[in-house]
């Protein structure tokens, strides 16, 4: 059951790093919709709500400054939504070496988990965003067809985010708020697993964050550690909103060249990493809403 007392319950869990990283997400998508608002204005928006022909209605939006902005804007919200990705993973692989009592190091099989995590979190980041934009096409079609007054098109689109729609089964407050959860789990762990693979370690346990939150199925991965690091990134993040976290334990280790190569990817989509040392990745987003 998706709700406000939910989401509200888990942002008050949120650390800061956490909560910067939501209000990053969310406040892109809010001034998406205050552009939005603005637009309303404009002769443009006046010709686009007289239609009544949905064929003649996408047409219009397709051409319009509108439709034009919130792309520039879905690319910009994506590339500024990845960047405190790398700040988690060093946080996870700063824990990971201290944990081994081993020198912090950064190595190319580093930078490609990282690239694999930012394309992963980036296509998240990006779908979110472009829902959000096509809930406001939603509302100006429906207001066109309703003939609402623009104040109740403004009134629409700022409540949008927090309005279940069909197109996600869920809000765009919701998802923002698990993305924040469950990607900022993902990528200390992810840091923190590479930091062991880098050190010769190849068996982990995963650790919930025992408390009366912890579901029945995060307890029973739990009880059945140790797992090799290939089982362990394919069990986590769990489900969304995951809490649970990785450890060495006191698990005997291999000389690290033996591992030398071994690229930490804990999503479930195998990328393809062509330029391991772009800062960003190589992303495929066509950054275009239609």
């Amino acid at each position: 059951m998706i709700g406000k007392a939910y989401t509200s319950f888990v942002k008050k869990s949120f650390s800061r790093d956490e909560r910067n990283f939501y209000n990053l997400l969310s406040n892109g998508i809010d001034e998406n919709l205050l552009y939005a608002v603005s637009w309303l204005k404009t002769h443009e928006a006046h010709t686009l709500l007289e239609c009544d022909d949905e064929d003649e209605f996408d047409e219009i939006f397709a051409l319009s400054t509108l439709h034009s902005e919130l792309n520039s804007r879905i690319q910009r919200n994506t590339l500024n939504g990845i960047q405190p990705l790398s700040k988690f993973y060093k946080v996870g692989s700063r824990l990971g070496h201290n944990q081994l009592r081993t020198t912090q190091r950064y190595t190319k099989q580093d930078k490609a988990a990282l690239s694999i995590l930012n394309q992963y979190v980036g296509d998240t980041i990006y779908n979110v965003n472009v829902d959000s934009c096509l809930n406001v096409k939603d509302i100006l079609w429906n207001g066109a067809l309703a003939g609402l007054a623009i104040s109740l098109l403004a009134k629409d689109i700022l409540a949008s985010p927090y309005k279940i729609t069909p197109r996600s089964g869920s809000t765009v407050d919701r998802r923002c708020t698990m993305i924040t959860t469950t990607e900022y789990g993902r990528a200390v762990n992810t840091g923190l697993l590479q930091a062991y693979v880098n050190e010769g370690v190849y068996k982990v346990d995963i650790v919930t964050a025992g408390d009366d939150r912890v579901c029945d199925d995060c307890i029973e991965i739990e009880k059945n550690n140790p797992y090799t690091i290939e089982e362990a990134m394919g069990l986590l993040p769990v489900h969304p909103d995951c809490r649970c976290s990785i450890s060495s334990g006191n698990h005997d280790r291999v000389d690290p060249e033996l591992m030398e190569g071994f690229v930490v990817n804990m999503t479930d989509n195998d990328y393809n990493i062509s330029d391991t040392n772009s800062p960003s990745g190589d992303f495929g987003f066509d950054f275009t809403f239609n």
